[in-house]
């Protein structure tokens, strides 16, 4: 029987497909490659069961090794972001939060810039006078409280986990806001407090 598949390997021009011993065959591509990346994950689950899927995929991203086939010029359209690496996923885990020591809620530990960087004197988010979000989970209105004793102009984005900007308004120089999200999907959600350009804070909700 093995005979019979090498024989047919090298009618089709596949030899190199056939090991020497003639008891396994080589083969690629992403019908390979999926589920071995999904068993991988499978496995990340077990082990830290309360993530969410973009937290698994950064730490996914993260552990991937690069080498003289992947280079160090990633990502790219034939590796991505590298080669996944079991073992060294399994020792990663992505911690959220604010990378810039500049920021007065630096976070030495954090791995992973989350937008929740906050200067000038506007509070932490880990102050709930800072930002505030609620009903949390919520079915169709949000209500925002923040900080504003300079009464400024902030705005206020909406993204998905993915980053499609779903809402965008002014705040005025009040310091709270509702707006309605009945008509979104079930699922995570971010609220950015905006000043111009620069996220002064950021809070996740989940609509139910």
């Amino acid at each position: 029987m093995l005979q019979s598949i090498q024989s047919t390997f090298i009618a089709g021009s596949s030899y190199w497909k056939v090991s020497a011993d003639s008891m396994h065959l080589i083969d690629g591509g992403t019908s390979m490659a999926a589920p071995v990346v999904a068993g991988i994950i499978a496995l990340y689950m077990q082990r830290y069961p309360t993530l969410d899927w973009k937290e698994i995929k950064d730490a996914l991203l993260a552990s991937a090794i690069t080498d003289s086939f992947t280079t160090t010029n990633i990502p790219n359209v034939e590796w991505g972001f590298g080669k996944v690496d079991a073992f060294n996923f399994l020792q990663t885990l992505v911690v959220y939060g604010c990378t810039d020591s500049t920021a007065l809620n630096y976070n030495p530990l954090a791995s992973d810039d989350d937008g929740s960087c906050v200067y000038n004197g506007v509070p932490s988010l880990e102050n709930e006078s800072g930002f505030s979000v609620y009903p949390n989970p919520t079915t169709d209105f949000i209500h925002l409280e923040w900080f504003n004793s300079e009464h400024k102009n902030y705005s206020i984005e909406v993204v998905s986990t993915t980053g499609k900007i779903l809402n965008h308004f002014s705040s005025g120089k009040s310091s709270i806001a509702n707006f309605n999200c009945s008509n979104y999907s079930s699922g995570v959600y971010y609220c950015l407090l905006k000043d111009g350009k620069t996220i002064l804070a950021v809070r996740k909700f989940v609509k139910l």
